[in-house]
């Protein structure tokens, strides 16, 4: 909104522009929801590698869809229906907080090397996108530990998240370290 109506806009260009955007909401409602403070202390669930690994892939699959309220709900146990933007970004600012020494404790997962032609388009680069979009980043590191079998799926989502992570990496590395030339 903010290249469309400029740094400074007039109370009813933003009113109308609330509107537009978010016919859902009434100007209190938007208000209440943007200037609610929460400075009291947030009680989040972030305690991923001792807990199921479905618990973090739930948590990351929120974030990665925008869906605060539910992340929110998911980290607390509660089933709010809304929850105010002060609120979302803490709730999403802690997540991440939590969890950005991944990149650096599972590398291979986070930030495998670059094999091959870097930049080119490939229809296998394509497929292999629109696969992690259709099923999600940790599909075939589950399915790597499951050693191809479906039925073990709720198994392996169930083991602790830490030993999912390292035996995941370890599959992925080998993977693609093999499939090198």
């Amino acid at each position: 909104m903010t290249a469309e109506l400029g740094e400074e806009p007039t109370e009813k260009e933003a009113i109308e522009a609330l509107n537009k955007y978010f016919p859902e909401f009434s100007v209190e409602e938007f208000e209440r929801l943007t200037t609610e403070n929460h400075l009291g202390k947030l009680s989040l669930i972030l305690d991923f590698e001792n807990k199921p690994a479905k618990y973090f892939i739930i948590a990351d699959t929120y974030i990665g869809l925008a869906d605060l309220v539910s992340l929110y709900n998911h980290l607390t146990g509660e089933k709010l229906e809304d929850i105010s933007v002060s609120l979302a970004k803490r709730v999403k600012d802690e997540f991440l907080n939590s969890v950005v020494h991944f990149g650096e404790k599972y590398e291979w997962i986070y930030n495998p090397p670059s094999i091959g032609t870097s930049g080119k388009y490939t229809i296998g680069k394509q497929l292999r996108n629109e696969f992690v979009q259709h099923y999600g980043v940790y599909a075939e590191i589950t399915y790597l530990i499951a050693n191809g079998k479906a039925l073990d799926f709720d198994t392996v989502n169930n083991m602790k998240l830490s030993d999912y992570l390292a035996t995941g990496e370890y599959l992925i590395r080998k993977k693609i370290v093999e499939s090198i030339d």
